[in-house]
Formats: structure tokens, C-alpha cells, sequence
């Protein structure tokens, strides 16, 4: 699986040439943030590459969704660290397609971010934090906090 998602990440770099970036603005959120690659391509795009069976945007999704893997998920849930947790790639771009026909003229960016946002409220759903057991008092604190107020 590791192979896999570094060979999916690889190929998100290669096939981001052209770099074409944009500022992108972040909404409710903000703030701006660079997108490069395919992600900029638009939505009426990816639904005709879809259907050719050629999206050259898929590894740029694939990429987004293992890097937000790597880098977004907390390690302290005690769960394989997985967006597409109960789902499979066919499905992710399923998800994909729906927002592209609902929305012919944004970008591949918008759609991944709101796939994946459903996403992120989904794993965080499965996985609360696991609680961890406080550090064990030292004496002199279990003492004080024995004797009673005067």
C-alpha cells in the first residue's frame, strides 16, 4: 500500500507540468493557498476525460487525498491514517464526477476539497481520539492534594 501511494504521489508531480499554480481563495477559512497541477483544470474537463476513460487529473486527485493521508491525519487515533477508509478508487472518483456534472465551471481542486472534506468528517467520525492515561502524580502532590483545608 505504501508503494502504491508513493507511486501515486510520484506520478501527481509528473504530470503537474505545465506548473500552473493560482491563488486560490480559501473562503470561510480565510486564508489563500497555491494550488498546482491538474487541480486547476476544470470540472467540464475531468467529466469529458471520464468519459474517454483518460482522466489525466486522477493522479493529481489520488496525490491530494495520500498527501492529506501523510500530512493532516493525527497519529493519535489509533487507526490506519486512510480518507478513503470503506471505499476504493472507483468510488473516490465517483464522488468526483457527481460534483463535476453538479458543477461544470469550477475546478478539480474544488471537487477533491469537497469530496474530501465529507471525507475528513467521516474518519474523524470512526476514529475519535483514543484517550491517553495522565502521568501518575508524585508523592508530595498526592499529599498535598490528601490534606484537608483548614
Amino acid at each position: 500500500m505504501k508503494r502504491i501511494a508513493s507511486i501515486v504521489a510520484i506520478g501527481a508531480f509528473l504530470l503537474a507540468s505545465p506548473l500552473l499554480a493560482a491563488e486560490t481563495e480559501a473562503g470561510k477559512e480565510g486564508y489563500t493557498f497555491s494550488i498546482v497541477g491538474n487541480g486547476l483544470n476544470s470540472c467540464s474537463a475531468w467529466t469529458r476525460s471520464r468519459k474517454a476513460q483518460n482522466p489525466p487529473d486522477a493522479a493529481w486527485v489520488l496525490g491530494y487525498i495520500s498527501a492529506l493521508n501523510f500530512w493532516f491525519l493525527p497519529k493519535d487515533h489509533g487507526a490506519a491514517r486512510n480518507l478513503a477508509e470503506g471505499t476504493n478508487v472507483a468510488g473516490v472518483f465517483a464522488q468526483i464526477d457527481a460534483y463535476c456534472e453538479a458543477f461544470p465551471l469550477k475546478q478539480v481542486n474544488d471537487a477533491t476539497r469537497t469530496v474530501v472534506s465529507r471525507m475528513v468528517t467521516k474518519w474523524h467520525a470512526a476514529h475519535p481520539v483514543i484517550p491517553t492515561k495522565p502521568a501518575p502524580r508524585k508523592r508530595a502532590q498526592r499529599a498535598a492534594a490528601e490534606v484537608p483545608p483548614r
